[in-house]
């Protein structure tokens, strides 16, 4: 994702910079070592010798806390990321694996998926009867995948990959598709999945 790319390189400029200001801290402090301008002495005098010393350096060290605590609170938000990515990913593959369960292992359902996907038209009950009540079952669980997309537990990827074959096989259909479109008002979320496949079949 964009994001994520925008926020790793910020991350690396920012790595790259304190390093940078890490080197030339410790340059500073060899170079003041050999040439005896700084001791390190634990007394008061030694510590007031330090603060007069790297006085004159501030504005390096200024900055070296300053990148630092960006540095620190950016690693922090790529990590808060990272596990957000990962509890999402895992709440959709359990939401896919639950739709899947209702499609597949439902008699009813996977009996409808392989009408539509053999292109058996006249399976759909032209009248309504007992068995339209199985097709609205189908059709309903095929809605909750438009729901799930719409609020974002699904993504367009895995829509397109595990469920739109289904929407292709249920508009390929034509007495379904006349159905739906007759009553179209208890039909929203279906509709609205059918005009997103056919949308991505005419970018294709």
């Amino acid at each position: 994702m964009l994001w994520d790319k925008m926020i790793q390189f910020i991350n690396n400029i920012l790595f790259g910079i304190l390093l940078i200001l890490s080197i030339s801290i410790l340059i500073i402090i060899i170079q003041s070592l050999f040439d005896g301008s700084i001791t390190i002495l634990l007394t008061k005098e030694g510590v007031k010798e330090m603060i007069l010393f790297w006085e004159k350096y501030n504005e390096l060290l200024t900055s070296w806390f300053l990148i630092t605590t960006l540095f620190i609170a950016n690693r922090r938000l790529t990590s808060y990321i990272e596990d957000y990515h990962k509890r999402t990913a895992l709440e959709e593959a359990k939401a896919v694996g639950e739709i899947r369960k209702l499609l597949d292992y439902n008699e009813d359902n996977f009996k409808i998926h392989t009408a539509l996907e053999l292109g058996n038209e006249y399976k759909f009950p032209i009248e309504e009867n007992k068995k339209m009540i199985k097709w609205y079952r189908y059709l309903g669980t095929i809605e909750l995948i438009g729901i799930m997309l719409r609020q974002g537990i699904i993504s367009d990827d895995v829509f397109n990959n595990q469920f739109a074959y289904r929407i292709k096989n249920i508009r390929s259909c034509k007495p379904l598709m006349k159905h739906i479109e007759k009553e179209s008002l208890y039909w929203t979320e279906l509709q609205e999945l059918i005009s997103r496949v056919e949308c991505g079949a005419n970018n294709s």
